[in-house]
């Protein structure tokens, strides 16, 4: 199992030739990052800005996916530039919330960063950690790493959510709590189910021991990356 500490400093090479807002586009990962720069190199800082600036007049709250921006450019990023990309490392999380009796189950590989999707807005360069604080609750909000196995994630990730089906509820943002572009709609829970959630986990084979707070991800994550990306 990959140290946590070494988890987070795999982001930094690939973020690091970023402008802090990263063109105004949802990057992900790594390799997101990579073809990032790769798609900015090739058609420039101005014409991608101003692309990211149309799709921000139909979708104010929302950052474009990188695959769809290289969609519109009508490119294919060679696939010689992810030779040296590491291998992704997926988590399930369980996220709950300060304002609403809600909880998000997911599973994703860039944990903690995904969390701040929730809460970011399109045109908003730094983190907001005081926003972030008052929607999730960062002792009680955590997740457990499963490793580089991404099927085994989804599959965790899916018993969770078959267990909670029946105390599905309506996604925060429709409160304006998260954002829309964050995705995940169907994801949200009743909170008085996060101990049957947190029962599930601790099921599987490691993740008593793979746990981990969105607090001390995020404490971790700020020695290891630019805090500007968090």
């Amino acid at each position: 199992m990959q140290p946590t500490n070494e988890i987070h400093s795999l982001y930094r090479s690939a973020f690091d030739d970023l402008p802090s807002d990263q063109y105004g586009v949802l990057v992900e990962n790594e390799v997101d990052a990579i073809r990032l720069k790769w798609l900015a190199s090739v058609v420039g800082e101005n014409k991608l800005r101003g692309s990211v600036a149309k799709y921000h007049v139909r979708y104010p709250d929302c950052k474009p996916y990188v695959s769809l921006l290289l969609k519109w450019y009508h490119l294919k990023v060679p696939v010689k530039l992810y030779a040296a990309v590491p291998v992704p490392v997926y988590w399930v999380y369980i996220l709950r919330m300060q304002c609403e009796p809600k909880i998000k189950i997911g599973m994703t590989g860039r944990w903690p960063f995904r969390v701040w999707d929730f809460v970011r807005k399109a045109n908003q360069h730094d983190a907001d950690r005081d926003r972030l604080a008052s929607t999730f609750d960062l002792h009680a909000s955590q997740a457990w790493l499963v490793g580089g196995n991404k099927s085994e994630a989804i599959r965790r990730e899916a018993i969770l959510k078959d267990a909670l089906f029946v105390w599905q509820v309506e996604s925060p943002w429709k409160s304006g709590h998260t954002n829309y572009g964050a995705g995940g709609h169907k994801e949200w829970f009743d909170s008085s189910q996060m101990p049957l959630a947190i029962e599930l986990m601790a099921s599987f084979d490691g993740a008593a021991a793979a746990g981990q707070t969105l607090r001390e991800a995020l404490e971790i994550a700020s020695q290891s990356v630019n805090p500007d990306l968090l």
